[in-house]
């Protein structure tokens, strides 16, 4: 049970989940005094650790697959696509090839090869929202603290529907591999084939300015914690990034 001051969207998607979704199940959603309460079955398990133990990361790459598999096509009509979620947020690598400077980020301040590589960054962020579409609801923050791996039968059950929207379902694949610490890993094999990897390439290039910007940001009052995390997602999707176009430009 939570409560929270935002809209009913996490309750109309939590709602329309198909049983065979691995996530809890809503009760009743109330409101009182501006606050939406929901309210959902117990889910069994614990967080998984940090970094990812092999047993827990097989057990949520397991969870997300069934989740694409259930989940398309959306059975939730009228949820935001993955780039009117983002609107507005992936602009850092245009505003820096433009300006010098976007926000708190400047040119000198980021990575020597993000100011090698910024017309081509800047070039693909221009369209990536129109590159990175698809079918699938996703729940766009599979994170290791929106996870819950039962010990008991060595499943995982994902958490938060918040930030739920229609894309492609591997987006959520990808995610899950850059926001929680891997120990090391190389994502690259976690995330299975994908049909067009340059739509994985425009992906990554749009959540490495998000992360940019945002981890140059001071943490929320509330959440201080949130600007390491955005810190590490920066230095997991530019590192991706990086070992995914070396070869392509050696």
């Amino acid at each position: 049970m939570r409560t929270q001051r935002v809209d009913w969207a996490e309750a109309v998607v939590a709602a329309a989940l198909p049983r065979a979704v691995p996530t809890p199940r809503l009760r009743f959603a109330v409101e009182a005094a501006g606050w939406i309460l929901l309210c959902f079955d117990v889910a069994p398990g614990a967080l998984p650790h940090e970094p990812w133990r092999p047993h827990e990361l097989t057990a949520a790459l397991d969870m997300l697959a069934v989740c694409a598999r259930e989940l398309t096509p959306s059975p939730v009509r009228g949820m935001p696509t993955l780039g009117e979620r983002m609107a507005g947020r992936c602009e850092t690598w245009r505003g820096l090839e433009r300006d010098g400077v976007w926000g708190p980020v400047t040119v000198s301040g980021v990575g020597a090869w993000e100011r090698r590589h910024l017309d081509r960054l800047a070039a693909v962020e221009a369209v990536w929202d129109q590159v990175v579409v698809g079918d699938s609801l996703v729940h766009f923050d599979p994170r290791f603290d929106n996870i819950l791996v039962d010990p008991a039968t060595g499943t995982a059950r994902i958490v938060d529907w918040g930030r739920a929207c229609v894309g492609p379902a591997w987006t959520d694949r990808v995610c899950l591999l850059l926001q929680s610490d891997l120990g090391g890993l190389d994502p690259e094999p976690l995330l299975g084939s994908v049909a067009e990897p340059e739509r994985v390439d425009a992906f990554l290039v749009a959540l490495a300015g998000y992360w940019t910007h945002t981890a140059a940001l001071p943490g929320p009052a509330h959440a201080p914690h949130l600007r390491e995390r955005r810190e590490h997602g920066r230095r997991a999707t530019i590192g991706w990034l990086m070992r995914r176009w070396t070869p392509a430009l050696a």
